[in-house]
């Protein structure tokens, strides 16, 4: 690819600069590029080699960025801040990076689409200093009837998050430690969440992270890592907030009002599922409503007995979200390439695939590539 001097520069500037804040090393870039060795990333970057096509196409592939990227006059847009409730053991940049890239190709898609959402999702300023359990509580109470949640809320949270709040619900594999994080960039609010967890794990992260968008700030960060007691503190906020999202005094009540006896581990565990939530989660919340003594959550949490009973009423409920992207990002990209507003190769790149493949990726949502004519008939109203 030749551009002239300055052009080629440029590219291995970007590239180099790219590729530092995604912590990768010259030898990373080269393995993952399928390069011979590391000092072919070293001449690209230096602008002493002249760079195929194929090639800048594949390490923007890698480092997350659109084609473009490379060519854009201004600075690029840096990494917007990550909030992570509990990291993946490794690749974390690379991960957040591609948090990041779907989040800006959905709002791109809505753009093209005139779906763009106005984001009417609630912000709090925040005096971490003085922020108490109460003022979650009333938090956690004030958003339920915002959102209109109803007595089940983890049933419709997170369709009442994307389809009428805008918040972009990002689902990745980020392996038996990484759980969610959240963001808030020039394209809205985004919840990045771990694919692997059950369902009852995911609602709560859910709720947890909800937390952290209405009460967001770009220094949460700094504070994290400043301020461990006060960062400690926050997430403490942040669970009790979720606990009193999903699990509303007065429909614990009515299920508890029920029972003509004494609550049983069967009951913890049918309650639980009934709310889709966990039942540590179930039991911490019964404790603060003081229906049962912290003693006695514990004692259930540490019986093998409670653990059994819990596990085997989980396989029915067991669910792994079955793409790769979110189908709504993937219904937009695909409207946007019917009305001729995406070219077939952007497509095929927004769904991380091939040309070759494209036809094979869409099916797999339900969609079929189909003359214009086929979406665009028109239905006569009465």
């Amino acid at each position: 690819m030749r551009r002239g001097e300055g052009t080629i520069l440029s590219i291995g500037k970007r590239i180099r600069e790219r590729r530092k804040l995604l912590n990768l090393t010259q030898e990373d870039l080269a393995k993952k590029c399928g390069f011979a060795s590391s000092q072919i990333v070293s001449q690209l970057e230096k602008g002493e080699r002249d760079i195929k096509a194929w090639e800048l196409a594949r390490i923007a592939d890698l480092l997350k960025v659109d084609f473009q990227y490379f060519f854009q006059r201004e600075n690029p847009l840096r990494l917007s801040p990550i909030l992570w409730r509990k990291e993946p053991g490794q690749d974390v940049k690379q991960k957040e990076a591609e948090f990041i890239q779907v989040c800006e190709r959905y709002y791109q898609v809505e753009k093209l689409c005139g779906e763009e959402p106005e984001c009417k999702l609630p912000r709090r300023q925040i005096d971490w200093a003085k922020f108490n359990f109460p003022e979650a509580y009333s938090l956690a109470n004030e958003i339920s009837r915002f959102l209109d949640l109803g007595s089940r809320p983890s049933s419709s949270l997170t369709e009442v998050l994307e389809k009428r709040f805008g918040v972009k619900i990002i689902y990745q594999d980020l392996g038996k430690s990484g759980s969610a994080a959240s963001t808030w960039g020039y394209f809205g609010p985004a919840i990045l969440m771990n694919s692997r967890e059950a369902p009852w794990r995911r609602n709560f992260n859910f709720a947890h992270e909800l937390f952290h968008l209405i009460t967001w700030s770009d220094d949460l960060n700094d504070i994290k890592f400043s301020n461990e007691p006060l960062f400690r503190r926050i997430e403490q906020l942040a669970e009790y907030f979720a606990s009193v999202l999903l699990l509303p005094a007065e429909a614990i009540e009515l299920e508890l009002n029920k029972m003509t006896k004494k609550l049983t581990y069967m009951d913890v565990v049918n309650i639980a599922r009934d709310f889709d939530v966990s039942t540590s989660a179930l039991l911490w919340r019964l404790v603060s409503l003081g229906h049962i003594t912290r003693e006695s959550a514990e004692k259930a949490l540490d019986d093998e007995y409670f653990k059994q009973l819990d596990k085997s009423t989980m396989s029915e409920k067991w669910w792994h979200y079955p793409y790769s992207l979110p189908e709504r990002f993937v219904r937009l990209a695909f409207q946007a390439y019917q009305k001729g507003n995406l070219s077939r190769m952007l497509l095929a790149e927004y769904l991380n695939t091939s040309l070759i493949d494209l036809e094979e990726t869409l099916a797999e949502y339900g969609l079929k590539e189909e003359e214009e004519a086929v979406y665009e008939t028109p239905i006569d109203i009465a």
